[in-house]
Formats: structure tokens, sequence, C-alpha cells
């Protein structure tokens, strides 16, 4: 998606998801302005093309199957009672001293 201002147009990669309130999109990541894209790509590329072959490129990596390997021991036994997960809660990071 990109969104056009009346001095400046900038490209966003969006995604759409919903919620409790219905369908929306969420901004995952921003690729700049227009000027910006000139700039780094030069005169001759078009840059509203580029931004839609980088989508579609983005979209292909998203949509391909992911491989997972999954390791089980059958005949494992576990005791009665025995905690297997914790509830840690958040975790607030600090500087060490």
């Amino acid at each position: 998606m990109y969104f056009q201002k009346q001095n400046s147009t900038t490209f966003y990669i969006g995604e759409p998801f919903s919620d409790s309130s219905g369908p929306t999109t969420r901004t995952v990541g921003k690729i700049g302005t227009l000027k910006e894209q000139q700039e780094k790509l030069g005169p001759a590329v078009d840059v509203k093309e580029w931004y839609k072959e980088y989508v579609r490129k983005i979209n292909d990596k998203v949509d391909q199957p992911i491989s997972l390997k999954l390791d089980l021991t059958v005949g494992q036994s576990y005791e009665k009672g025995e905690q297997r997960n914790f509830n840690v809660g958040y975790l607030m990071l600090s500087p060490t001293v």
C-alpha cells in the first residue's frame, strides 16, 4: 500500500487481518518516500512498478510452505502430578550494574 499526500508519496508494506472490529490492515514495514526511492534506484526506474514487484516477491516468500522436523519419543512416561510447563509472566530487561 502507499499513501499519497499533497507533497509526497510514502510506500509501506501492509498486511490484512481481522480483529474484533472487522477486517483492517496493519503496517509491517516502511519502504520510504517516492523521492528517496527515486534517488536510490535512479531516474530510469519506475518506483511504483518497482514497489509492486518488491511486494509480489515478499508475498511469494510468505506463501511458501515451511518444513518442520518433529522428534517424538514413543513410550516415554511422565510421573503423575509432575509440573511440565511454567508461567513465568513478563520479564523486564534491566541494565547490569
